[in-house]
């Protein structure tokens, strides 16, 4: 899978869902979203950065 976004904005601030959802109080999540302690339990408490492809790089000061 390849994702590409793309902001008229020096600055990138990368929220994940699972993480947010991961370290929100358990009732909450379930309840909301009706889900079972699986997912919940499933999801990463740790975000994932954002990786640079090999070959593409971005420089802010330019």
């Amino acid at each position: 899978m390849w994702f590409l976004e793309m902001f008229k904005s020096n600055r990138f601030v990368d929220v994940s869902l699972n993480q947010w959802m991961a370290l929100t109080p358990y009732e909450l999540v379930a309840s909301n979203l009706n889900v079972g302690p699986e997912l919940i339990d499933a999801l990463p408490k740790q975000n994932w950065p954002v990786v640079k492809y090999p070959g593409y790089g971005y420089d802010p000061s330019e």
